[in-house]
């Protein structure tokens, strides 16, 4: 009796999951194919039910332990080119950015840390690690931008491998791992933060972040010596950007899903340790720039929704639609085809995975839970560094639910091959508009306001901030006013 049960509501949830695929599929279509792409919130409708649906279907049945997701043996590959050819691709498109000019806000950090690092803590910005890098750049190298570029390139290419170690923690497997590698290196919203010199702090607190992840998982046994480093690398992520408190919550679940992984027992103590480092950090922010009043000011359903849906959005359609356009017929493609993945994965009861799908949802979401209000990603891909972190989760999501379509080495090659010129056509084309914006920047005259300056060139700033330090730079060669001899 009860196996029939359990068979028929298997079936009805099977229903279900295709019914409401359908309802999406059709909405897909009249949305974009019809009404060439208004009333998005048909689509956004659709999403939810389907979500719902596919959501109680991973809370019913059975699933596997960590320990039987992680019998397979990896694949030993020791060709190096599979890990050097994406940097290369990846760095090629970037090269000619390399000398950008600075741009908005970068000139309020020049004025602001080019004398001393502990500057004055305004508007609940506490940063001192970002400071105190930036002070040093600017000494040793000037107010020249192409070391800054290069710090930028390397720390975000730092940051792929570092996502490529952690997963083959989590996802045992080269094919596994390898498109998560991808999928965070190539990631097309990434403009705003690499080639854009303020992004340093983006990328300096979720390099820190991963390394103290890093270590954390990959040492079964955790002596003083290792926890020491630990701290070291979440206390520099914390001093990089507040964004990353998020530890607590990572370090946390990271543990409840897979704690099997490394001993038998939940490792409480660590974490009860780590509670009191974010307190800490807490208390020692709030004493030095205070709590902004209206961070905690009530939400309503629409920011609710519209934070759920956005980062899907995004990385699902992940050009500056403002610059290149909305291509509604290839918004519909890869709709099709992420509806698709989904049903193999959940169709053919393929749950072996649903911790690892559980986790990178945590991942997608947890970079953007500190922002709360604050976050926004605009059509023009304003805001897109909100989403660095996030392109994790993504890149995990995605692995998961491509694995279960490749079976040859063949498809897995070709899958790659297409994410890799795929996601770098469209990384290419978001950043044209940079270029533009430097190009403006050098042709704006000295002596500009800040209300005659322009804003950003699609999305791309020039002088939203900064005109003053601008002015100051071009004339006198530095941010203070004062004349210098130059020889």
């Amino acid at each position: 009796m009860k196996n029939n049960i359990s068979v028929f509501a298997k079936k009805i949830s099977s229903n279900l999951v295709i019914l409401s695929a359908l309802w999406m599929i059709i909405n897909l279509i009249y949305v974009y194919a019809i009404l060439n792409g208004t009333k998005s919130y048909r689509i956004e409708s659709a999403s939810y039910i389907f979500a719902l649906i596919l959501l109680l279907r991973l809370a019913s049945g059975s699933h596997q332990t960590t320990s039987d997701i992680n019998k397979e043996e990896p694949i030993k590959y020791r060709k190096l080119v599979w890990y050097f050819f994406p940097i290369i691709i990846w760095f090629l498109i970037y090269v000619p950015y390399i000398n950008n000019p600075f741009l908005s806000d970068d000139y309020v950090f020049i004025a602001r840390y080019s004398s001393t690092p502990v500057a004055q803590y305004e508007g609940a910005f506490f940063r001192p690690v970002f400071g105190l890098i930036f002070y040093i750049m600017l000494k040793i190298f000037g107010t020249s931008s192409f070391p800054f570029h290069l710090l930028n390139f390397i720390l975000h290419i730092s940051c792929s491998i570092l996502v490529l170690r952690i997963s083959r923690y989590f996802l045992i497997g080269f094919k596994n791992t390898y498109i998560v590698y991808i999928v965070f290196l190539f990631n097309p919203i990434q403009p705003e933060t690499v080639v854009w010199i303020s992004g340093l702090q983006e990328l300096l607190w979720v390099f820190f972040f991963l390394s103290a992840f890093y270590l954390y998982i990959v040492e079964p046994v955790l002596d003083a010596k290792k926890c020491a480093f630990i701290v070291l690398f979440i206390a520099l992520s914390l001093l990089s950007k507040e964004t990353a408190i998020i530890f607590i919550l990572v370090f946390f679940v990271s543990d409840l899903f897979f704690y099997k992984l490394k001993s038998e027992r939940f490792p409480i103590k660590i974490h009860i340790i780590n509670f009191f480092i974010a307190a800490t950090y807490i208390a020692i922010r709030t004493i030095i720039v205070g709590i902004p009043l209206d961070y905690f000011s009530s939400l309503n359903l629409f920011f609710i929704k519209s934070t759920i849906s956005q980062p899907f959005k995004i990385f699902l359609f992940p050009w500056n639609q403002s610059y290149i356009g909305e291509y509604v017929y290839i918004k519909l493609l890869i709709s099709f085809f992420f509806i698709f993945i989904i049903l193999i994965h959940f169709l053919k009861n393929n749950k072996e995975f649903t911790l690892f799908l559980c986790f990178s949802f945590i991942l997608l979401y947890a970079g953007i839970i500190p922002l709360y209000k604050m976050f926004y990603v605009a059509p023009d891909l304003q805001g897109s560094r909100y989403l660095y972190f996030s392109a994790f989760g993504w890149g995990l999501l995605l692995s998961v639910l491509l694995i279960k379509i490749i079976k040859h080495k063949l498809l897995f090659h070709v899958i790659c091959l297409v994410l890799i010129f795929a996601l770098g056509y469209f990384m290419f084309r978001n950043l044209q508009p940079w270029r533009t914006a430097g190009e403006i920047i050098k042709s704006l005259p000295a002596n500009i306001k800040q209300e005659y300056a322009p804003d950003n060139y699609y999305g791309a700033y020039i002088l939203r901030n900064g005109a003053n330090e601008f002015v100051q730079l071009r004339k006198y060669g530095n941010t203070s006013g004062d004349i210098i001899d130059k020889k």
